[in-house]
């Protein structure tokens, strides 16, 4: 259950971000993107400290989700474990790579505003519970026994 709130809060918030990114730029292909941290600095921050969650890093949710799957896994399966240990790897190559496409290089400018206010609250909200739940993960599984 906790691993899946993680996952939906992660995917929901970057889901937002790339939205938010898409629209102000008109594009979905990423080869029209880059050096747009200048231009959106608090969807760069915003798409980083997300990522960051749906990949594992500690201090947020995603690192224990990810410890909880672990350790489960490795009851059952050798084999389960590495498969989970790959698709991590995968999923921070994937997340770096978009990262880096989209907001490094080049400085571009844009007109677009970043974050509006009513997004920039939505962001800020996920990314607290994130950071909540990534430091004080009793909140939401205090009662449950940790493998």
């Amino acid at each position: 259950m906790f691993s899946v709130l993680t996952r939906l809060l992660a995917v929901g918030g970057l889901g937002m971000v790339v939205t938010a990114l898409e629209a102000r730029c008109g594009s979905v292909s990423l080869d029209g993107y880059g050096g747009r941290v200048g231009a959106f600095p608090h969807l760069a921050g915003a798409f980083a400290v997300l990522g960051a969650a749906g990949v594992g890093l500690p201090a947020t949710a995603g690192f224990v989700a990810d410890d909880l799957l672990l350790h489960a896994a490795w009851e059952e399966s050798i084999v389960a474990t590495a498969a989970l240990i790959l698709a991590s790897v995968l999923l921070a190559i994937a997340t770096l790579r978009g990262y880096t496409r989209v907001f490094l290089g080049a400085p571009v400018r844009s007109v677009a505003p970043d974050l509006l206010l009513r997004e920039r609250v939505v962001v800020v909200g996920i990314i607290t519970a994130l950071l909540v739940l990534g430091m004080a993960p009793q909140v939401i599984i205090g009662g449950l026994p940790l493998p």
